[in-house]
């Protein structure tokens, strides 16, 4: 996802602005979500090798 994303992002944006828009936020929330897996997982026990990463910007059930 990383790759495929930075690729749009290396693009002028005024080829396709609303893909360059979704790609530059999808980049940026899945970086940021590695990054904090990445430094989590050193304190992790050792038997868990999945990490998922939502990207969901939906209000929360309270703030509806």
């Amino acid at each position: 996802m990383l790759v495929t994303t930075q690729h749009i992002l290396d693009q002028p944006a005024t080829d396709d602005l609303a893909a360059w828009a979704l790609a530059h936020a999808i980049h940026h929330r899945t970086r940021e979500a590695v990054t904090t897996a990445s430094s989590a997982a050193g304190g992790r026990s050792g038997d868990t090798d999945v990490t998922t990463i939502v990207l969901d910007d939906r209000p929360s059930p309270s703030q509806a």
